[in-house]
């Protein structure tokens, strides 16, 4: 009876297991389509590592660039993260991750609104933040992450009770202040480096 009951448990949580992957691969095809439809055309600045490489897709106007240098940069903290905060974390921030490195060279090239000369660039903006915020509720609700400063802030928050917002709030000024800078060196506007400030914020 009890080899019975221990089966039907262990098929549950298999299940459940699955059920968790498969809702941290979705969330990192929300966060792609995020990227590529939203973010991108609005070119605002994203935060930490995402954020850097944003920015330095924009100035070269490589969107392969980005996936690159987006790939080395989430692989070196998921190594750390691997070390330092725990395997299964790794794993399912891992799953996110990769699926946004996976899916976004291949995704169809579509344009849902215009930055200019239609101005439509605050709704690109708007909509992106928020399918990459519900993005990120998914993956942390699964106990997993979208990577970048979001693993930092899972190792400080766990080795040293410092809250993951802080964390957030350092990577976010260091890259909008690199993404702002490359903006001002490529248009020489500082009307178009204010503007990306805002849209960004």
């Amino acid at each position: 009876m009890k080899n019975k009951v221990n089966r039907k448990s262990s098929f549950l949580v298999s299940i459940r297991t699955a059920f968790d992957y498969l809702t941290l691969v979705f969330a990192g095809a929300l966060y792609a389509l995020a990227f590529k439809y939203f973010v991108f055309p609005a070119k605002v600045i994203l935060t930490g590592t995402e954020g850097i490489s944003a920015a330095l897709a924009y100035y070269f106007d490589s969107q392969w660039l980005f996936v690159v240098l987006y790939a080395v940069f989430q692989a070196i903290l998921l190594g750390f993260a691997f070390l330092k905060i725990s395997k299964r974390f790794a794993v399912r921030t891992l799953l996110t991750v990769g699926t946004v490195v996976c899916l976004l060279p291949f995704l169809p090239d579509f344009r849902f609104a215009q930055p200019e000369p239609q101005n439509e660039r605050i709704l690109l903006a708007i909509f992106g933040g928020l399918l990459a915020g519900i993005a990120k509720s998914i993956a942390f609700r699964n106990r997993g992450s979208t990577g970048d400063e979001h693993v930092l802030g899972a190792y400080f928050a766990q080795k040293y009770l410092k809250p993951v917002g802080s964390i957030a709030v350092i990577a976010a000024v260091v890259s909008t202040t690199f993404g702002l800078a490359l903006d001002l060196l490529r248009s020489h506007q500082f009307e178009s480096a204010v503007k990306t400030l805002m849209y960004t914020s």
